[in-house]
């Protein structure tokens, strides 16, 4: 046994001991050395930890925390670890019930998001005082407002700018006090306006999420004794994808660690892909490092196979080898395509036929851009798509699709809150959010829509033989029930029940033969890059927009951005590490210099499949 396994082994023997488990147990025999090393590292000693993609770094935090929940003592303190989505910590909770058992994450312990943490121990108690808030019979809970509601109550906070208007919950306050996510120079006499708006907006007990951020660091700034409890309260905070940490939760942990809180990050800065929030993966790195923080690092990505680990490594110049441990199952894993002005929209149809050449579950497999420019070009059969009945007909069959994916459910909204706008409310509304009705929370929205798309089951055209005139029909008849229960007033049923008929010169056509099953890529997700962001797929297909117009798309912003864009190399990267078996990256027509770099990168050129899955 040479001494890199003897040390492993001693690693997991003393693991398994303190979970009381067996070392041969399977997900506890295959940790490597690097995770084993930072599950025993002491707790008290600050640690940054930095994964490559596919590094198992949730499932090793997990561990790490049933590895000390195991056998706390302390009855009044305990260990945060927190994330930034449900889903992450829900998966965190999983692990650490497994191995410490249930009551492992109950009090002193908290497992969860970063905004419900700051949120239950610092904004709801003590907040109000921050924002200047009196409450309203006792109860002094401040409310969130999302940065892109619109309601009609928010006027009252609204500033007029040259051209336009700015609403309160369109902007935040910083760690410092001053006003962030203006994106117009704005002159000193309308700073003081919009600094006056927003005292008003959170006077009134409404915060942005940010908002919430700066209040909970002023907490702590402005009342020494709070800061002192919550230190000693939870001792050791662990941060899953710190790269995602904006600039006030870093100057919150910073007030932490000085009062005496342990902190442990756990992440890969290169895979930072929220500028748009304020998050600079520089500003972690650097407090990593004014801190003193202990480095360790896994370098095994046990998600892709080492042809894709390679194209990852080579994109971003990593200084470190990553192991791709997944074997490899397609004898190209790495494929770059051309495409031509005549051939971009087939591109999904042409990724299915290679899916399926190779054998891949298309429902395991996705199309991603930067942009949804470029995706609406990949859809556009849906952006095209006006009449209320045809959009109904495709958000109905796209929602009850046999394998739905999160492509049909955003799709069914997107369409079934076109079409509904458009019969009672004349089309007003933001693409980007269904088609709200501006005085109706998009949420609240979002869910009515879901509840109608639940409930018209029966509408599915489920068989060719059913055509539009019948179609239309029983829409008209399903929509009638409903119009009273339509969350804001709209148009009167008598005034819209004559635009719900078969569409022109279609009356006889088949309604599943005309609109197909209403996906271009036939059951292939098609989706942005933020929103795989710690996902695991078999098959991926990376779309480069047609031009540098495109803020981020374009590969050629992937290999040379400029010195304040280093976001977009990363957001190719972030989508060429999620696939197992095969990454396919299609670009336009590319010059012989253009050709070899990314040959350079590992891709090997091919010709594109047909359109027609074999």
């Amino acid at each position: 046994m040479n001494r890199c396994n003897k040390k492993r082994l001693q690693l997991l023997c003393k693991l398994c001991s303190r979970l009381a488990r067996d070392v041969s147990e399977p997900e506890l025999h295959r940790l490597s050395l690097e995770q084993l090393q930072y599950i025993n590292h002491r707790l008290q000693i600050p640690c940054y930890v930095e994964a490559c993609p596919g590094s198992g770094k949730t499932e090793v935090i997990g561990i790490k925390a049933a590895y000390e929940m195991a056998t706390w003592e302390e009855g009044f303190c305990g260990i945060a670890v927190l994330t930034f989505t449900r889903s992450a910590a829900s998966e965190i909770e999983k692990r650490v019930v497994q191995y410490a058992g249930q009551r492992a994450t109950e009090h002193p312990h908290f497992v969860g998001t970063i905004d419900s943490w700051l949120h239950n121990y610092l904004l709801q108690p003590f907040g109000h005082d921050i924002a200047g808030y009196r409450g309203e019979s006792g109860d002094k809970s401040l409310r969130i407002v999302d940065s892109d509601y619109r309601a009609r109550f928010l006027n009252n906070y609204k500033v007029k700018t040259r051209g336009n208007a700015i609403q309160a919950n369109e902007y935040y306050k910083r760690h410092d006090g001053k006003l962030g996510k203006l994106t117009k120079s704005i002159d000193g006499f309308r700073q003081t306006c919009l600094e006056s708006a927003k005292n008003r907006f959170l006077r009134d007990g409404f915060v942005t999420y940010q908002d919430a951020e700066y209040i909970c660091y002023q907490v702590l700034k402005r009342y020494p004794s709070i800061l002192k409890l919550l230190s000693r309260r939870f001792p050791c905070i662990i941060v899953d994808e710190c790269q995602d940490l904006s600039d006030t939760q870093l100057y919150i942990l910073y007030e932490l660690r000085k009062a005496g809180t342990t902190e442990h990050l756990v992440g890969d800065l290169r895979q930072s892909i929220y500028e748009f929030r304020g998050v600079n993966p520089k500003h972690v790195a650097r407090f990593v490092e004014k801190q003193g923080f202990l480095r360790k690092t896994l370098t095994n990505n046990y998600r892709s196979n080492q042809a894709i680990v390679n194209v990852c490594s080579s994109l971003m110049a990593l200084p470190y080898r990553v192991k791709g441990c997944r074997p490899r199952e397609c004898d190209t894993p790495c494929i770059l395509w051309q495409y031509t002005e005549q051939t971009f929209e087939s591109l999904p149809m042409r990724f299915k036929s290679l899916v399926a050449k190779l054998g891949l579950d298309s429902q395991k497999c996705c199309i991603v851009a930067r942009g949804r420019s470029v995706l609406k070009q990949l859809h556009p059969q849906r952006a095209r798509l006006t009449n209320p009945v045809k959009l109904f007909a495709h958000a109905i069959i796209r929602w009850h699709s046999p394998n739905r994916s999160t492509a049909d459910i955003q799709d069914g909204l997107h369409c079934a809150g076109k079409g509904l706008g458009l019969l009672a409310y004349s089309g007003h509304g933001h693409h980007q959010r269904q088609y709200c009705p501006e005085d109706l929370d998009p949420k609240a929205w979002r869910i009515y829509l879901g509840d109608i798309l639940c409930n018209a089951g029966d509408l599915h055209p489920s068989s060719p033989d059913v055509n539009w005139s019948e179609w239309a029909k029983g829409l008209k008849g399903y929509l009638e029930e409903i119009w009273s229960s339509l969350p804001i007033q709209g148009k009167e049923w008598d005034e819209v029940q004559g635009r719900i008929r078969s569409p022109h010169n279609l009356s006889k056509a088949s309604v599943l033969e005309t609109i197909g099953d209403g996906s271009p890529n036939s059951g292939i997700r098609v989706t942005t890059i933020h929103d795989v962001k710690g996902e695991t797929v078999d098959g991926l297909l990376l779309v480069s927009a047609k031009n540098r117009l495109s803020r981020g798309g374009h590969f050629e912003q992937w290999l040379h951005p400029e010195d304040d864009q280093e976001e977009h190399r990363r957001f190719a990267y972030v989508a060429c590490s999620r696939p197992k078996h095969l990454l396919v990256v299609a670009t336009p027509e590319l010059t012989e210099s253009q050709l070899e770099e990314l040959v350079g990168l590992g891709l090997e050129p091919q010709e594109m499949p047909s359109a027609e899955p074999p």
